[in-house]
């Protein structure tokens, strides 16, 4: 983004576009941390089992706590699914 603000445009309405767009980011970036608050928050809330479901995604590579909270919201109940094997 800092480099972004540096350029500088030949017109006024160029100029007025990028500022608006920069304003638009960085609002965006502002709601995606609001959102992320709030679903920490749900999970703090959420029944025991599901914070263990979040907990125990967290486990695995690369899975972080908003991607183990999407993961368990897409699956919903994970006991309905079959284990191969079994």
């Amino acid at each position: 983004m800092i480099w972004v603000k540096q350029i500088r445009f030949s017109q006024v309405a160029q100029e007025s576009t990028a500022a608006g767009l920069s304003d638009r980011g960085r609002a965006m970036s502002e709601r995606v941390v609001r959102l992320e608050k709030a679903i920490m928050e749900a999970v703090k809330l959420a029944s025991p089992e599901i914070q263990e479901v979040v907990k125990d995604l967290q486990a695995l590579r690369g899975i972080a706590q908003i991607s183990a909270v999407t993961i368990a919201a897409e699956l919903g109940n994970i006991s309905r699914l079959k284990v191969l094997g079994n």
